[in-house]
């Protein structure tokens, strides 16, 4: 089962990995200042992603967070710049109605990376991977999730048949218990009976005894009258 399940939701994860991610031209308002950058749509919740940019551009470089969320990696070394030592990247994320927007500017100090500059389709890939990756870690994390839910419906599985044996069990028990009853009841049944009969005959040995009692000491009786007539 959990074999089947992990199976089919990597295939999911195949499938949704093939979606369609775009990546274009855009431009955003960070801290006050207008840039012009590419961005993408990735289809995920903002603070997931927002974590997931951030190390993301670390990797670049030193990245500052300002109060607005936007981030300064300053210098950054990335695809297409890598040997632009005065390279400022800008990124942040928006929530949209679809999901959240990445975005990135590139700043070379006496140039912006536009669609025109020969940096433009690393950072598209670069932008690209990033979605592509995040869709993955979800997927991967929403594996996780449910190997664990199998997991713990095995462990309940298993939980409930031991219930199921220990239930069994005790019926055994119990029908074990009722029968030994069934046959006490029927030896006390017995014995009463006999302890009856053993009592009527014991009055009948009483009395006939008491018989005897008497005879015997009518003759005592008689043969006392009979000597002291001598």
């Amino acid at each position: 089962m959990k074999y089947i399940l992990s199976t089919f939701l990597s295939l999911l994860a195949l499938v949704s990995l093939a979606q369609t991610v775009t990546v274009g031209p855009d431009e955003a308002e960070l801290d006050g200042i207008r840039r012009k950058g590419l961005s993408v749509l990735v289809e995920l919740d903002k603070k997931v992603v927002d974590k997931a940019w951030i190390k993301k551009l670390k990797e670049a470089g030193r990245a500052d967070v300002s109060k607005t969320g936007s981030i300064t990696v300053r210098p950054a070394v990335l695809p297409g710049i890598a040997g632009a030592m005065g390279a400022t990247a800008f990124g942040r994320t928006d929530q949209g109605p679809k999901g959240t927007r990445v975005f990135l500017a590139v700043d070379l100090g006496t140039e912006v990376v536009d669609a025109a500059h020969n940096a433009w389709e690393e950072l598209r890939k670069y932008l690209y991977d990033f979605a592509q990756q995040s869709y993955r870690d979800d997927l991967n994390a929403q594996i996780t999730e449910a190997d664990k839910a199998v997991d713990g419906a095995v462990r309940q599985n298993e939980s409930a048949q031991d219930e199921a044996q220990s239930i069994k069990r005790q019926i055994e028990r119990n029908a074990n218990e009722r029968n030994r009853l069934i046959r006490q009841m029927k030896e006390n049944e017995a014995e009463l009976y006999k302890l009856k009969a053993d009592s009527v005959q014991n009055r009948i040995n009483q009395s006939a005894t008491f018989d005897d009692i008497q005879r015997l000491r009518k003759i005592v009786e008689d043969k006392k009258a009979k000597l002291a007539t001598y």
